[in-house]
């Protein structure tokens, strides 16, 4: 673990410090397990082992300066408020022979549903704000020589072979806060997409020129018609990614409040959170399907002009996300 080497109280304090000091470490010690398994997901497991390696030496120092004492202490943050986010709702009540029962001091209270309900939240926010913290700095010392695998890493790669670059270009077609632990959430999802809608409309030998442009591995350059092309991929691709992550991701994973413009236009008292999430991702496939259509008729001119043939009148359904093959 990257957790508890020595002092392991005295360490989950000093990464926590609005816990009580009478927390122990070891109570937190199993879903700090979990935390660490779920956060290999979004950083690797090469990642992870190397920070855990040397963060195990002799070498670590929790107050040094050099990345790879703040890669460790980053990374300890995240497992740290995970662990603590998962053992909370169970710690709030007391276990007993009798049942689950809550224990009352003379001056001390259980907190209101409400107050819990925001805290939660609040720790989510934390767990999410301190990840994006760590792929940030991934990403700004990733040609640091003790950095430099995060570049080889599966995570790395598969975010980078996309026609979307990063969070940020993401959040200039669908607001994400810029989370970078969001974009790479939704990175299979994207990738998905893009093989089975996207290479159909634009055929393998442009989506690969448009992925080589983006990585910058060989010299290519665009035509202004490519360009136009390229532009008109982003915000379908967008808009299709978010609808399925509303489908298939827990609100812990993607928020609510990500689409609270959406929401605020279809919630009602009788609707559930699904259900909103629900209408929420067919509203933005539809807009999808409609940007489709003008993307289709841009790739048909292009391919048309350059075979020097007629640029026919195209007219084209809704295009499912889940199909492989889309008629042109």
């Amino acid at each position: 673990m990257i957790l508890g080497k020595s002092n392991a109280d005295q360490e989950l304090k000093s990464l926590i410090g609005f816990i009580h000091n009478g927390l122990k470490f070891d109570n937190l010690k199993p879903y700090a397990r979990l935390a660490e398994s779920s956060l290999k997901k979004t950083i690797s497991d090469q990642i992870f082992a190397f920070a855990e390696t040397y963060y195990k030496g002799s070498s670590f120092d929790p107050n040094g300066t050099t990345v790879k004492d703040v890669l460790v202490v980053n990374i300890q943050m995240c497992v740290a408020l995970t662990a603590y986010r998962l053992f909370a709702p169970s710690n709030d009540l007391s276990h007993t022979n009798s049942g689950r029962s809550i224990y009352v001091e003379e001056n001390i209270k259980p907190a209101f549903e409400w107050m819990i309900e925001k805290d939660n939240a609040n720790l989510d926010d934390l767990v999410n704000s301190f990840t994006d913290y760590l792929l940030e700095f991934l990403d700004k010392n990733i040609e640091d020589n003790d950095l430099k695998i995060w570049k080889d890493t599966d995570v790395y790669k598969s975010s980078h072979s996309l026609l979307i670059l990063n969070a940020n270009e993401f959040s200039k077609y669908f607001d994400i806060n810029d989370s970078r632990r969001l974009f790479l959430v939704m990175v299979p999802s994207i990738s998905r997409i893009q093989s089975r809608v996207f290479q159909s409309i634009l055929k393998p030998e442009l989506l690969d020129k448009f992925i080589f442009y983006n990585q910058k591995k060989e010299d290519i350059t665009l035509t202004e018609a490519e360009k136009e092309i390229l532009e008109a991929c982003k915000l379908p691709i967008c808009l299709m990614s978010v609808s399925e992550a509303l489908k298939t991701l827990s609100e812990k994973v993607f928020p609510d409040r990500i689409v609270s413009t959406y929401l605020s236009t279809l919630k009602t008292e009788r609707s559930s959170s699904f259900e909103n999430r629900i209408a929420v991702s067919k509203t933005l496939i539809n807009v999808a399907n409609s940007e489709l259509q003008y993307l289709q008729r841009l790739v048909t001119k292009y391919y048309c002009l350059a075979a020097g043939l007629p640029i026919p009148e195209i007219t084209i359904a809704s295009i499912d996300p889940h199909d492989k093959i889309v008629s042109i």
